[in-house]
């Protein structure tokens, strides 16, 4: 039998990492909302003002970056989803 040939590039092997580790900080999240009461929603909602604050950092100081090198910045468009609470 032949062996199958692990095709999977090093940018997609990084780019499955940030996916999951993304997907435990939201599961993670929401977990902590449905199930701790008001110690829930608050972390929802530190972890989604935080969120926020550091994107908007980011995404300055891409463009700024890109600015320095001629280009233009790609900018992050998250859809906004509904988190849920432990109501």
């Amino acid at each position: 039998m032949a062996q199958a040939q692990n095709t999977r590039t090093f940018g997609a092997t990084i780019g499955a990492a940030l996916g999951t580790s993304a997907a435990y900080a939201v599961h993670g999240a929401i977990s902590a909302a449905q199930y701790t009461g008001q110690f829930g929603k608050d972390v929802a909602a530190g972890a989604t003002d935080a969120y926020g604050v550091k994107s908007a950092e980011l995404l300055a100081k891409r463009e700024q970056l890109a600015e320095q090198r001629g280009m233009v910045a790609i900018p992050v468009v998250a859809e906004q989803r509904r988190v849920a609470t432990a109501e």
